[in-house]
């Protein structure tokens, strides 16, 4: 006769800071974002990478609302402007490369801040298309043809 298993208790992962991924960030602003360098920044890592429209999501860019900046006004003494989440799971898995490329991504997100409004703001990607689209019908505006030449550099 068989026993019966226990069954698996999964490991509980709760949210948290990430300095590591901290550090990039200043490595990567004071290298290639100078005009996030009086933004706070930080990177709060999820026990699960979220999905968008069927894909793993790696990260996400989001601007802090106002009641995050209150309340790291007032329980750590800093501001924040911007934050990146992570999912811890694919984290993980990613090479020192790999992390750096989705650091670089999320922060290509934050366009700075409005120094007339005083606000910080967010930037959509450059292009967004389908393989399907290029192939019939090529780099039919200057966002592809940019991209195309970009892309070519660098397979070169």
């Amino acid at each position: 006769m068989a026993r019966a298993r226990k069954p698996k208790v999964p490991k509980k992962t709760e949210w948290e800071r990430m300095p590591e991924a901290e550090k990039l960030v200043a490595e990567l602003v004071a290298k290639h974002h100078k005009h996030l360098e009086r933004a706070k920044i930080i990177c709060l890592g999820k026990p699960k990478a979220g999905k968008k429209r069927g894909r793993p999501v790696e990260g996400t860019a989001r601007k802090a609302t106002k009641a995050m900046v209150l309340l790291m006004k007032e329980g750590l003494g800093t501001d924040l402007h911007y934050y990146i989440e992570i999912g811890l799971d694919l984290w993980e898995k990613m090479t020192a490369t790999q992390r750096k490329i989705l650091i670089d991504h999320e922060l290509c997100h934050f366009a700075g801040q409005d120094l007339d409004k005083g606000t910080w703001g967010l930037v959509g990607h450059d292009i967004e298309e389908f393989t399907a689209i290029v192939k019939r019908h090529g780099a039919y505006n200057g966002g592809l043809v940019a991209f195309g030449e970009q892309l070519k550099l660098a397979l070169a």
